[in-house]
């Protein structure tokens, strides 16, 4: 695999999801980055020069130890959709080491990495504007401080998973009410600590989610009640007959 990558330097995606064996020697060893031009060519660098898009989903030997050095040593700038899959490797520390190398990611996701924090999802703000879809679902560790920084620095999101993110409260609703306003899919499955009120600052902020809204995942969120479970309650009355379709999944 490793000649294979090394040697197609046009390559603009690579999905290695649900391939058991793969540790990450696949990613040749290229120059350090900062090195002069000339070590890069000598070096092979420019074998993911192009790469848009990298999928390392369930990959259970996947090994962020062996990747990390040599992802460094490459220029990721084309890189926009990266997929770690319950990487369940990976830490804050490395999620800040790739967030640093590969600056403008535009899809990420990091389903079922159990391992992070508020640490490294924080570092997820430095994407900022180029950060258009994020899967966080079973990152079960995070709090509202992460997701209120991600709603104040990385305001494009178009779409945002948070299920079964426990800790999720009513005030990562609002952050997100105030500052998402091309939000359009986000799911909220089994984040008990979130009630009407939350859900109606997120969908009637500042940031108007309810003009641009398609989907919104809210199944097993207990604290919900009948009443807010109605779509014309998330657009002001004047407008409810110009909502555009839309979706809302609950279950309780």
């Amino acid at each position: 695999m490793g000649l294979l990558v090394e040697n197609s330097r046009l390559l603009l995606e690579l999905d290695l999801s649900n391939c058991g064996s793969v540790t990450g020697e696949f990613l040749p060893k290229g120059a350090v980055v900062n090195a002069h031009p000339a070590a890069y060519e000598a070096n092979h660098s420019f074998a993911v020069h192009y790469l848009r898009e990298l999928r390392l989903g369930a990959c259970a030997s996947f090994n962020t130890h062996i990747f990390l050095p040599r992802f460094v040593t490459h220029n990721w700038v084309a890189l926009r959709i990266l997929d770690l899959t319950q990487c369940t490797r990976l830490s804050d520390s490395d999620l800040i080491i790739i967030v640093y190398n590969a600056p403008r990611i535009r899809n990420l996701v990091l389903y079922k990495c159990a391992n992070l924090t508020d640490r490294g999802i924080e570092a997820l703000t430095a994407l900022g504007k180029y950060l258009h879809y994020l899967h966080l679902g079973h990152c079960m560790e995070i709090t509202d401080a992460s997701v209120i920084k991600l709603a104040r620095h990385c305001t494009r999101l178009r779409y945002l998973d948070l299920a079964s993110c426990l800790r999720i409260t009513d005030v990562s609703c609002l952050e997100l009410g105030l500052h998402l306003e091309k939000l359009k899919r986000i799911g909220l499955v089994k984040c008990v600590n979130v009630s009407d009120a939350g859900l109606i600052t997120l969908v009637r902020g500042r940031a108007r989610i309810c003009e641009v809204l398609e989907r919104i995942h809210l199944s097993y969120c207990y604290k919900l009640t009948r009443e807010v479970n109605h779509p014309f309650r998330f657009t002001s009355a004047n407008r409810a007959s110009l909502l555009r379709p839309f979706y809302l999944i609950a279950r309780n």
